[in-house]
C-alpha cells in the first residue's frame, strides 16, 4: 500500500490498481479499482498533482474514473446522483415541453397573433441532448411542432416556415 501526503492510498491489483480517497460529499473513505499499471497511475496522477488537467494525465479512464480520483464519488453513487437520460423519443420530448409550458404561457398567454420560436422551443427542449445526429433532431423537431399545434400554441399562419 502507497500512502501519499493527502490522505489518499493507491496499490496494485491483479486487474490495476485499486484508488482510495475521502468522499467529497459525505466525508467517507471509498476505494475503487482503476484499469491502470500502477506504474503507469504514478506517473499519470503526478503529472496531474503538478497541474496537467485530468483528462490529458489519465486520458485512458473513463469520466466516472477521473470523477472517482478527483473527489471520491464511486462511478456507483454518480449514477444514482445523476442517471442516465432516457432515450429521446416522442415521449419524452412531450415530458420536456410539459415541463417547459409555464415558461410558454408566460411568454405567450393567450395571444396567438404572435410569432412562435419553433427553433428556439426546440433547442431548449433538447438541451440536455446535444450529441444527437440531424436525423433525430429533425424527428424531435416534427414531436415539437405536434406538440404545440396540439397545444394550441401555434399560429399556422404566423409561422409558415414549417
Amino acid at each position: 500500500m502507497i500512502y501519499n501526503q493527502n490522505g489518499e492510498a493507491f496499490g496494485p491489483t491483479e486487474r490495476g490498481v485499486w484508488y482510495e480517497r475521502i468522499c467529497l460529499l459525505d466525508g467517507n473513505r471509498y476505494r475503487h479499482e482503476l484499469p491502470l499499471r500502477l506504474e503507469s497511475f504514478q506517473e499519470s496522477y503526478d503529472r496531474m498533482r503538478s497541474g496537467v488537467v485530468i483528462q490529458e494525465a489519465f486520458p485512458t479512464l473513463s469520466p466516472q474514473d477521473r470523477e472517482f480520483i478527483l473527489s471520491g464519488i464511486t462511478p456507483q453513487r454518480w449514477d444514482k446522483l445523476f442517471p442516465p437520460l432516457p432515450a429521446l423519443d416522442e415521449t419524452v420530448v412531450s415530458q420536456i415541453l410539459r415541463e417547459l409550458k409555464p415558461v410558454i404561457v408566460d411568454l405567450f398567454g393567450d395571444d396567438r397573433s404572435k410569432p412562435f420560436n419553433l427553433e428556439g422551443l426546440t433547442i431548449e427542449a433538447l438541451h440536455d441532448y446535444p450529441s444527437i445526429d440531424d436525423s433525430l433532431r429533425n424527428q424531435a423537431r416534427g414531436w415539437v411542432i405536434a406538440w404545440v399545434e396540439k397545444e394550441g400554441f401555434l399560429n399556422t399562419s404566423m409561422n409558415s416556415a414549417l
